[in-house]
């Protein structure tokens, strides 16, 4: 064997053979991490062992800096010890992962249930969500070292990176943010605002992006669910494009007063200007004196060349910096400012073009002095220039579906691309697009891709529509698609496979509001009303069971708000958006309202001559009679809708009036009649595969079990209803059924069960007051009853302490534990 070999297979972990190499080729740590793109600390944590080797990144910039192009057993163990590192780390973490499927396992096939809880370990760290980079950062070296010490800072919080657009604000905040979250116990979380812009959904976002529970009534606790949610986490917050939102910059800090261990970064091109704020500016990349170049050992080492050079050789494999192309490409570089954006753009032609090819297009194509640029900052303009020199690469087809793709909000699927008749081969058209750095693809977990414009580009793209007149029927079918993917969903929310598709409305809710909001912008145009009111019916199950309520509720009467203009037309539609009002405002405990929309449907439904409808109507005001303690009304509105829905054999429906009818009876007393009303709105449920009935119907069963002391078959109840409501998101009903199944254990009347009663107490409280939801009446007074006895059981201090434990973050984990086996 050579002696080249032995070298090689002489070490066996990654960390000390970088470090030999390194010193072998007479570099510093800050010398190889100017040639790599990296900052001195990840280079230092490399050789360490103490950060994850990318092997993209390590065949692409370390072996040349490491001069091993012509050692290939050098080469191929640093890669084969890389490698290792990783699948060493991916095993850990599926080891972990198979041993809590094992002991949740455990937990359900337990046969001691009701054993007292013992709290001796912290709650799972929180996984990250940082986006994956698919190219290495380049030449922001003194950058990082800087954002490093202010992030590390135990006094510093907030980080605000700011900068013009193009710069790469995101791209180093990224960085920044995946080095540092393993020192963040709850992990890093990554919220993009870029697809909305109004400051008042900042907050929606943030708890989404986070995996905060959702709210009833969004717009008076989502802010307290921050506070609340975060309080007790260590964890990063990554906001970027937080510029178009600045409004609710008063938000960040106020959530961060209450998470005393929490920090972010926040990435946008103007300061929040709030208490604790330190800022920190990017600068364009750093450029060499055109007039005066160094030679081209030296030039290619600094970081806009670099970055030039690598994007060019992702088209291009074979290019590379020469003394015959260097001041070109150095004077593209300076003639873009030195931004990371311009200079990517740029160099994606590389794979038609030569470096002077580029230069003198650029020379020839620079409209300074063109409309709607001047007012812009000098930067600003030249990225303007730049995307516009990219635009003009496109053929009219290209440029046509360019300017389109502008009004997704959000990103998009090449499923609603091919929907998207703007052009003939839209899939085609978005690969040219795609090799042009102009469209960026992101996977998902389901394998699906997804693909969006950046910011800037997007803003770009949507002027040229405006400026072509194609704004119009652009947003047209982008309605018309997302209203017909709305519609073809709605049925689905009433299936076994509702998580599924609510998780798929969520992916697109900004398109949704983006529709909905050109739809509505001119609510005096009576072609707009119609497809306003059909998105609104077809969301509104989603946003019921998002807890979307307040924005469901506001879209939904301003549709019908619009639709009074026309007063005889749309009357069905108008029938079920009026149902849909009402059944949103209903969660909020808002009766009079609710009843008000209700009834204004059962009217409208009565001119259709729709019997479902009317059958809905009624089962709906029935329940807003019972609520208000009108039990006979309630159950005469409810038996009413059971006879029609029976005529027109409508099973969904039967299982909905079935409820209804069991609530109205078990709050007027009647435990053996409501009884057998869930248990046929249960069969009817489980026979339609409504997912969501079956949780309401069988958790309700287990109240009158409770009642009537069934405990183990009502335990069993509660258990199944709350696994279904925990899949669908609905964060008011799990919360019942954790308070239900305080009441049970409370049942047994003894000191350990109810110990265990007044823990799930104040778990319930706490989810109940993070969703700004409310019990029903009837359920709030059995909560009561049951809270009582375990008080008398325990005593007041022992309850108070046990309550308090149960809303604990660090006591959550064991309560699901229990209840659930973990099985979230």
């Amino acid at each position: 064997m050579s002696a080249a070999h032995d070298l090689a297979e002489a070490f066996t972990t990654f960390g000390p053979l970088l470090r030999y190499l390194r010193k072998r080729a007479q570099l510093t740590q800050r010398d190889l991490g100017i040639a790599v793109g990296y900052s001195v600390s990840q280079i230092s944590l490399l050789e360490h062992g103490q950060r994850l080797p990318d092997l993209t990144t390590l065949a692409a910039l370390f072996i040349p800096a490491l001069n091993l192009q012509d050692e290939s057993h050098l080469t191929a163990r640093l890669l084969e010890l890389a490698a290792a590192a990783r699948q060493a780390d991916e095993a850990t973490v599926q080891t972990r992962i198979t041993r809590r499927a094992i002991i949740a396992e455990e937990i359900i096939e337990s046969t001691a249930p009701f054993q007292p809880l013992a709290f001796n370990h912290q709650p799972p760290r929180a996984a990250a969500s940082l986006p994956a980079p698919l190219l290495p950062l380049i030449g922001r070296t003194s950058e990082l070292d800087h954002l490093h010490a202010l992030i590390t800072d135990p006094t510093v919080r907030l980080i605000t990176v700011l900068g013009p657009p193009g710069v790469g604000k995101t791209r180093l905040a990224l960085q920044l943010a995946r080095e540092v979250q393993h020192q963040f116990v709850d992990g890093a979380h990554w919220i993009d605002l870029s697809a909305i812009a109004e400051h008042q959904l900042v907050a929606a976002t943030l708890r989404v992006s986070i995996g905060l529970p959702t709210p009833v009534d969004p717009e008076a606790a989502e802010v307290q669910i921050l506070r609340d949610g975060l309080r007790d986490r260590q964890a990063l917050l990554l906001i970027d494009n937080f510029e178009q939102v600045i409004d609710a910059a008063p938000l960040i800090a106020e959530v961060l007063s209450a998470a005393p261990r929490a920090k972010a970064i926040v990435t946008s091109r103007s300061a929040l200007e709030v208490y604790g704020e330190h800022t920190f500016t990017v600068a364009p990349l750093l450029l060499p004196d055109s007039p005066h170049l160094p030679p081209l050992k030296d030039l290619q080492r600094y970081p806009a060349i670099m970055l030039f050079v690598e994007r060019a050789r992702a088209v291009q494999p074979a290019f590379s910096l020469t003394s015959a192309n260097a001041s070109a490409v150095a004077a593209i570089c300076a003639h873009l400012d030195g931004l990371p954006l311009t200079i990517e753009l740029a160099a994606a032609q590389s794979q038609v073009f030569t470096p002077q090819d580029l230069l003198q297009r650029l020379i020839e194509h620079r409209p300074l002095t063109a409309r709607g640029t001047r007012h812009r900052p000098a930067r600003q303009r030249t990225l303007t220039d730049a995307i516009a020199w990219s635009y003009r690469q496109l053929n009219p087809i290209e440029q046509r579906l360019f300017c389109a793709l502008s009004v997704f909000a959000g990103g998009f699927t090449t499923k609603a691309l091919q929907e998207f008749k703007i052009v003939d081969d839209p899939i085609g058209t978005l690969s040219a697009l795609l090799a042009k750095s102009l469209i960026q693809a992101q996977p998902e977990v389901a394998g699906e891709l997804r693909f969006s414009l950046l910011e800037t580009i997007r803003e770009f793209a949507a002027e040229r529509l405006v400026e072509h007149k194609a704004e119009e029927t652009a947003r047209q079918l982008h309605a018309a698609y997302f209203t017909t993917l709305a519609e073809r969903i709605e049925p689905q929310l009433m299936g076994m496979d509702q998580a599924r598709w609510l998780d798929r409305l969520e992916k697109e809710r900004d398109n949704f509001r983006t529709a909905l909001k050109w739809l509505l912008h001119d609510d005096r145009d009576p072609v707009r009303i119609g497809p306003a009111l059909r998105l609104c019916v077809a969301l509104w199950k989603y946003w019921r069971y998002r807890c979307y309520l307040n924005e469901g509720y506001t879209w939904t009467t301003h549709a019908l708000h619009a639709a009074q203009r026309a007063p005889k037309e749309h009357l069905a539609l108008r029938a079920q958006a009026e149902w849909g009002a009402g059944m949103l405002i209903a969660v909020s405990r808002d009766e009079v309202r609710a009843a008000v929309h209700l009834e204004r449907s059962l009217r409208l439904w009565e001119r259709t001559e729709d019997t479902r409808g009317i059958a809905g109507a009624l089962t709906a005001l029935g329940a807003r009679a019972m609520y208000q303690g009108n039990y006979g009304r309630a159950i005469h509105y409810q038996r009413e809708a059971l006879k029609l829905y029976e005529s027109e054999g409508e099973l969904q429906g039967l299982a909905y009036a079935h409820n209804a009818l069991g609530e109205s009876l078990r709050a007027a007393g009647d435990y053996a009649a409501s009884r057998a009303h869930y248990q046929a709105s249960l069969e009817l449920a489980q026979q339609t595969d409504h997912q969501r009935g079956v949780a309401v119907a069988i958790s309700n069963l287990a109240q009158v079990e409770i009642a009537e002391g069934q405990l183990a078959t009502a335990r069993e109840h509660l258990i199944t209803g709350l696994a279904l409501f925990r899949e669908i998101g609905d964060a008011v009903n799990v919360a019942a059924c954790v308070m239900s199944l305080g009441c049970l254990y409370a049942a047994f009347n003894t000191e350990a069960e109810a110990l265990q009663a007044a823990q799930l107490f104040g778990l319930a409280d706490r989810v109940l007051r993070e969703s700004g939801g409310t019990l029903e009446a009837a359920d709030r007074r059995e909560a009561e009853k049951y809270q009582a006895a375990a008080r008398a059981a325990l005593g007041d201090d022992a309850f108070t302490a046990a309550w308090q434990t149960g809303q604990t973050p660090a006591s959550e984990a064991q309560l699901w534990q229990l209840m659930l086996g973990d099985k979230r």
